[in-house]
Protein backbone atom coordinates (compact mmCIF):
# COMPACT_ATOMS: atom_id res chain seq x y z
CA UNK A 1 0.00 0.00 0.00
CA UNK A 2 1.20 3.56 -1.10
CA UNK A 3 1.70 6.17 1.61
CA UNK A 4 -0.96 8.16 -0.68
CA UNK A 5 -3.51 5.22 0.11
CA UNK A 6 -2.53 5.12 3.82
CA UNK A 7 -3.43 8.74 4.02
CA UNK A 8 -6.58 8.39 2.14
CA UNK A 9 -8.09 5.31 4.16
CA UNK A 10 -7.11 7.33 7.24
CA UNK A 11 -8.95 10.08 6.27
CA UNK A 12 -11.88 7.82 5.36
CA UNK A 13 -11.90 6.55 8.75
CA UNK A 14 -11.87 9.31 10.44
CA UNK A 15 -14.66 10.97 8.21
CA UNK A 16 -16.71 8.81 6.67
CA UNK A 17 -19.77 9.60 4.55
CA UNK A 18 -23.16 10.72 5.59
CA UNK A 19 -26.09 8.09 4.76
CA UNK A 20 -28.82 9.30 2.30
CA UNK A 21 -32.48 8.34 2.50
CA UNK A 22 -33.00 6.56 -1.08
CA UNK A 23 -29.60 4.08 -0.36
CA UNK A 24 -31.96 1.01 0.73
CA UNK A 25 -34.42 1.69 -2.27
CA UNK A 26 -31.37 2.18 -4.67
CA UNK A 27 -28.32 -0.11 -3.90
CA UNK A 28 -26.57 1.99 -6.72
CA UNK A 29 -26.68 5.36 -5.27
CA UNK A 30 -24.74 3.58 -1.98
CA UNK A 31 -21.64 2.60 -5.02
CA UNK A 32 -22.08 6.26 -6.48
CA UNK A 33 -22.06 8.33 -3.48
CA UNK A 34 -19.29 6.27 -1.86
CA UNK A 35 -17.10 7.13 -4.99
CA UNK A 36 -17.81 10.64 -5.33
CA UNK A 37 -16.62 10.24 -1.23
CA UNK A 38 -13.62 8.69 -1.82
CA UNK A 39 -12.41 10.94 -4.71
CA UNK A 40 -13.38 14.38 -2.64
CA UNK A 41 -11.52 12.90 -0.22
CA UNK A 42 -8.57 11.90 -2.09
CA UNK A 43 -8.56 15.25 -4.26
CA UNK A 44 -8.03 16.99 -0.91
CA UNK A 45 -5.05 15.13 -0.20
CA UNK A 46 -3.85 15.65 -3.53
CA UNK A 47 -4.17 19.03 -3.68
CA UNK A 48 -2.53 19.86 -0.47
CA UNK A 49 0.16 18.02 -1.37
CA UNK A 50 0.64 19.45 -5.35
CA UNK A 51 0.33 22.74 -3.77
CA UNK A 52 3.29 22.28 -1.47
CA UNK A 53 5.31 20.97 -4.47
CA UNK A 54 4.13 24.21 -6.64
CA UNK A 55 4.47 26.79 -3.64
CA UNK A 56 1.44 28.05 -5.18
CA UNK A 57 -2.35 27.44 -4.82
CA UNK A 58 -5.21 26.21 -6.77
CA UNK A 59 -6.35 29.06 -9.30
CA UNK A 60 -9.91 27.11 -9.30
CA UNK A 61 -12.49 28.87 -6.55
CA UNK A 62 -15.84 29.25 -5.99
CA UNK A 63 -17.85 30.92 -8.90
CA UNK A 64 -15.40 29.54 -11.38
CA UNK A 65 -17.52 28.30 -13.99
CA UNK A 66 -14.98 28.09 -16.95
CA UNK A 67 -15.41 24.52 -17.24
CA UNK A 68 -19.27 24.39 -17.34
CA UNK A 69 -19.00 26.92 -20.94
CA UNK A 70 -18.13 24.18 -22.59
CA UNK A 71 -19.62 20.56 -21.29
CA UNK A 72 -17.93 18.37 -23.44
CA UNK A 73 -17.45 16.02 -20.63
CA UNK A 74 -18.16 11.71 -20.38
CA UNK A 75 -21.04 10.96 -18.93
CA UNK A 76 -21.70 7.18 -17.25
CA UNK A 77 -25.41 5.80 -16.90
CA UNK A 78 -24.38 5.34 -13.29
CA UNK A 79 -23.50 8.89 -12.52
CA UNK A 80 -26.56 9.47 -15.37
CA UNK A 81 -28.85 7.54 -12.59
CA UNK A 82 -27.14 9.92 -9.93
CA UNK A 83 -28.20 13.06 -11.34
CA UNK A 84 -31.68 12.07 -12.20
CA UNK A 85 -31.90 11.03 -8.13
CA UNK A 86 -30.54 14.23 -7.23
CA UNK A 87 -32.49 16.26 -9.04
CA UNK A 88 -36.12 14.51 -8.46
CA UNK A 89 -35.81 13.65 -5.02
CA UNK A 90 -33.04 16.11 -3.15
CA UNK A 91 -34.16 20.08 -5.31
CA UNK A 92 -35.99 22.42 -3.76
CA UNK A 93 -39.40 23.06 -6.49
CA UNK A 94 -37.92 26.68 -6.57
CA UNK A 95 -34.66 25.74 -7.98
CA UNK A 96 -35.76 22.50 -9.87
CA UNK A 97 -38.60 25.06 -11.82
CA UNK A 98 -35.55 27.62 -12.83
CA UNK A 99 -33.30 24.30 -13.72
CA UNK A 100 -36.03 23.09 -15.67
CA UNK A 101 -36.24 25.81 -18.25
CA UNK A 102 -32.52 25.47 -18.64
CA UNK A 103 -33.15 21.70 -19.59
CA UNK A 104 -35.85 22.13 -22.18
CA UNK A 105 -33.56 24.70 -24.43
CA UNK A 106 -29.99 23.06 -23.52
CA UNK A 107 -29.89 21.99 -27.35
CA UNK A 108 -29.72 25.80 -28.07
CA UNK A 109 -27.10 26.42 -26.05
CA UNK A 110 -23.28 25.55 -25.55
CA UNK A 111 -22.72 25.71 -21.54
CA UNK A 112 -23.68 23.24 -19.85
CA UNK A 113 -27.81 22.53 -19.27
CA UNK A 114 -26.77 22.18 -14.74
CA UNK A 115 -24.61 25.94 -15.22
CA UNK A 116 -26.99 28.50 -12.63
CA UNK A 117 -25.36 31.54 -13.21
CA UNK A 118 -21.92 30.97 -11.65
CA UNK A 119 -22.97 27.59 -9.64
CA UNK A 120 -23.58 24.33 -10.45
CA UNK A 121 -27.20 23.37 -9.57
CA UNK A 122 -26.00 19.40 -9.07
CA UNK A 123 -23.13 20.26 -7.52
CA UNK A 124 -23.40 17.00 -5.00
CA UNK A 125 -23.88 15.04 -7.48
CA UNK A 126 -21.78 16.77 -10.71
CA UNK A 127 -19.71 14.22 -13.07
CA UNK A 128 -16.53 12.17 -12.28
CA UNK A 129 -15.36 14.32 -14.81
CA UNK A 130 -16.27 17.60 -13.44
CA UNK A 131 -14.32 17.07 -10.35
CA UNK A 132 -10.88 16.06 -12.30
CA UNK A 133 -9.83 18.99 -13.96
CA UNK A 134 -7.90 21.37 -11.31
CA UNK A 135 -6.02 24.65 -12.76
CA UNK A 136 -2.86 26.47 -11.17
CA UNK A 137 -1.65 29.91 -12.49
CA UNK A 138 -4.20 32.64 -13.33
CA UNK A 139 -8.10 31.54 -13.35
CA UNK A 140 -9.09 30.07 -16.92
CA UNK A 141 -11.15 32.85 -19.07
CA UNK A 142 -14.02 32.33 -20.59
CA UNK A 143 -12.90 30.94 -23.85
CA UNK A 144 -9.56 29.74 -22.48
CA UNK A 145 -8.63 25.99 -23.38
CA UNK A 146 -6.00 25.77 -20.72
CA UNK A 147 -5.02 22.16 -21.84
CA UNK A 148 -3.66 23.94 -25.33
CA UNK A 149 -2.94 27.56 -24.02
CA UNK A 150 -1.00 26.40 -20.88
CA UNK A 151 -0.74 22.69 -20.33
CA UNK A 152 1.77 22.88 -17.49
CA UNK A 153 -0.90 24.58 -15.72
CA UNK A 154 -3.29 21.54 -15.76
CA UNK A 155 -3.27 19.22 -13.20
CA UNK A 156 -5.69 15.81 -12.19
CA UNK A 157 -5.33 13.84 -8.98
CA UNK A 158 -3.92 11.07 -10.88
CA UNK A 159 -3.75 9.22 -7.35
CA UNK A 160 -7.09 9.58 -6.53
CA UNK A 161 -9.30 8.80 -9.25
CA UNK A 162 -8.74 4.84 -9.49
CA UNK A 163 -9.67 3.91 -6.07
CA UNK A 164 -13.08 5.95 -7.23
CA UNK A 165 -13.23 3.86 -10.33
CA UNK A 166 -13.13 1.00 -8.66
CA UNK A 167 -15.64 2.00 -6.73
CA UNK A 168 -18.04 1.96 -9.50
CA UNK A 169 -17.29 -0.73 -11.45
CA UNK A 170 -19.65 -2.87 -9.58
CA UNK A 171 -22.64 -1.49 -10.68
CA UNK A 172 -21.25 -2.77 -14.81
CA UNK A 173 -21.48 -6.20 -13.42
CA UNK A 174 -17.53 -7.01 -12.71
CA UNK A 175 -18.25 -8.98 -9.58
CA UNK A 176 -14.59 -9.34 -8.07
CA UNK A 177 -11.51 -6.82 -7.31
CA UNK A 178 -9.58 -8.63 -10.00
CA UNK A 179 -12.31 -8.48 -12.77
CA UNK A 180 -12.57 -4.20 -11.76
CA UNK A 181 -8.89 -3.53 -11.65
CA UNK A 182 -8.91 -5.42 -14.85
CA UNK A 183 -11.61 -3.22 -15.95
CA UNK A 184 -9.67 -0.19 -15.09
CA UNK A 185 -7.07 -0.77 -16.41
CA UNK A 186 -8.91 -0.77 -19.95
CA UNK A 187 -10.77 2.36 -19.60
CA UNK A 188 -14.11 0.41 -19.17
CA UNK A 189 -15.64 3.23 -17.71
CA UNK A 190 -15.13 5.57 -20.53
CA UNK A 191 -15.61 3.33 -22.91
CA UNK A 192 -19.23 2.99 -21.64
CA UNK A 193 -20.07 6.71 -21.49
CA UNK A 194 -21.36 9.28 -23.53
CA UNK A 195 -20.67 13.21 -23.85
CA UNK A 196 -22.63 14.77 -21.57
CA UNK A 197 -24.27 17.35 -23.98
CA UNK A 198 -25.93 14.52 -26.14
CA UNK A 199 -28.02 13.09 -23.22
CA UNK A 200 -31.77 14.25 -23.59
CA UNK A 201 -31.72 16.40 -20.90
CA UNK A 202 -35.62 17.84 -21.50
CA UNK A 203 -36.77 14.57 -20.29
CA UNK A 204 -35.47 15.24 -16.90
CA UNK A 205 -37.66 18.04 -17.10
CA UNK A 206 -40.38 16.52 -17.01
CA UNK A 207 -39.91 13.60 -14.88
CA UNK A 208 -41.60 12.87 -11.56
CA UNK A 209 -40.95 11.50 -8.36
CA UNK A 210 -42.57 7.24 -8.23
Amino acid sequence: MTSFETHLNEELTRSPRPHESGEEQHPWLTLLLDAYHILTTGTAIAIADEEKKRGAALACGAGCNACCLRPEVPLSQLELLGIWWYVIEKMPPDEREVLNKRLLRHREERTCPFLDKTHCAIYPLRPLACRFLHIFGAPCKSEEIPIETRPDDVWVPQEAVPPAVLTMLPFFGFATEEACRQALKEGYLVSVSGLMSDFPWENLATAKRE
